[in-house]
């Protein structure tokens, strides 16, 4: 499965915690979770990390001291461009340069299938969206779920799941009677003859309009 790019950010600050307690360049410690969010200036990076500011007030270290010692035994990975401490104490990352352009070459050679991931292993999923009540006109609820039906198979067929994308008609049943007797007294009723409107019938304008057309 694609890992995020933020998840491997995440990871790698974790194995240069790891690193630099396994080296006693740090006390012992219980592994913290690496925070890992998008820092609010451009020239600070492209991820940061405030573990180190957490972690150097429960090891009674300058949060500083201890990031520095993390960015040390940093691992290398080919997405990293540079780590480096900034302020009290923050880890900042900047994505290799190299790597990014490859990012964009490999979006553009998959073409659609960009971003697709198999996490589905083709699991058969159903999905059932509009199914429009074939008694009344459309609404903008029922064009609204068109929409996020269609998104979401998509997504889902996407994420590597076999999906099957159904539109229920629902045209038969009492309903739809009904439905065909209220037009029809409509249609009778246009043509001027005296023709008594079903008692559960659809009373809403659009069913006159359909008779009278």
């Amino acid at each position: 499965m694609t890992e995020l790019i933020r998840d491997q950010v995440q990871a790698l600050i974790a194995e240069g915690l790891k690193e630099a307690q396994g080296k006693s360049a740090l006390p012992s410690f219980e592994m913290p979770d690496v925070i890992v969010e998008r820092p609010r200036h451009r020239d600070h990076g492209d991820y940061a990390s405030p573990v180190c500011l957490q972690l150097g007030r429960e090891l009674g270290m300058p949060p500083r001291e201890v990031a520095e010692q993390v960015v040390a035994h940093l691992p290398k990975a080919d997405f990293l461009g540079k780590a480096e401490v900034a302020g009290p104490g923050y880890i900042n990352v900047a994505l290799a340069g190299d790597w990014l352009a490859q990012q964009v070459r490999t979006a553009l050679q998959a073409g659609d299938e960009f971003g697709n991931v198999e996490t589905g292993q083709g699991e058969k999923i159903q999905i059932e969206y509009v199914s429009a009540n074939p008694t009344g006109p459309l609404t903008l609820g029922s064009t609204r779920n068109a929409a996020i039906g269609d998104t979401l198979a998509n997504i889902l067929a996407a994420a590597g799941y076999d999906v099957a994308r159904e539109y229920y008609v629902n045209d038969a049943g009492s309903q739809v009677r009904r439905f065909g007797e209220s037009v029809f007294a409509r249609y009778a009723q246009a043509l001027g003859q005296d023709v008594p409107f079903p008692e559960e019938g659809y009373k809403g304008d659009y069913v006159v309009e359909m008779g009278k057309e």
